[in-house]
């Protein structure tokens, strides 16, 4: 089983991509909103880390600690958990040392540029 590497990311930059890249469940459009960071973050402090069903995606990830499992978020996915984590990762190490907010193109869809 190979886990996936969050180690470093914020956990609500990687929890909104995770939802915004997974496929919504019915077609009502309520379905297909986008999730921020901010929404992910106040979603963290509501429910903590581990999530089965959010927003109606299926996504089956407990991002406690600094791996995750992507089986059961993989298999309703059209883009594998591990994709969306590498669109978050280039910009680790700016963010540790530079406390620098990712450029837009990698932010999770939706979510806006903020300096």
């Amino acid at each position: 089983m190979a886990m996936i590497n969050i180690k470093g990311l914020d956990k609500a930059r990687v929890l909104a991509a995770l939802v915004n890249y997974q496929n919504p469940s019915g077609l009502h459009p309520s379905n297909m909103e986008l999730m921020t960071v901010e929404d992910a973050r106040s979603l963290i402090e509501e429910e903590g880390l581990s999530f089965d069903y959010v927003w109606f995606r299926n996504i089956k990830v407990d991002l406690s600690g600094d791996e995750f499992d992507p089986r059961a978020y993989d298999r309703d996915s059209e883009v594998p958990a591990a994709i969306v984590v590498e669109l978050l990762s280039p910009f680790r190490r700016l963010q540790a040392l530079h406390g620098l907010d990712s450029p837009r193109v990698y932010n999770a869809p939706g979510e806006s540029f903020s300096k």
